[in-house]
């Protein structure tokens, strides 16, 4: 991060690499299972997706919406882990610590 701002130039692909692994496999035990199951309906644009996902062997419900970007559909969702029992990620003695909450970006192809 710089001035706020996620610069991507800054970290090499084994640093990118090691980042989706911590996240993967200590901030979310993705090595668990992971479902998510829902419904889509069609809205203005695109569609509002409602369900539950199922994290670290708790179901919990999660809604977001997906827009429409030509063939695609895009959307996000923030998670905050710890509603499914996660607690937040520290290291190094409490010298990192990550805020409780995870950024989820969708870029789907449109349904046929």
């Amino acid at each position: 991060m710089r001035d706020g701002q996620l610069d991507e130039r800054a970290l090499g692909e084994r640093d990118k690499r090691q980042i989706v692994e911590n996240v993967r496999d200590k901030i979310l035990h993705a090595g668990r299972p992971l479902s998510f199951e829902g419904k889509a309906e069609p809205e203005s644009g695109g569609y509002r997706v409602e369900g539950e996902l199922e994290m670290a062997g708790k179901r919990r419900p999660l809604a977001l919406s997906l827009a429409r970007s030509g063939d695609r559909l895009q959307g996000e969702v923030e998670l905050m882990p710890s509603r499914w029992g996660i607690k937040p990620f520290k290291a190094l003695m409490g010298a990192i610590k990550l805020q409780d909450r995870v950024r989820v970006r969708f870029d789907l192809p449109v349904p046929e």
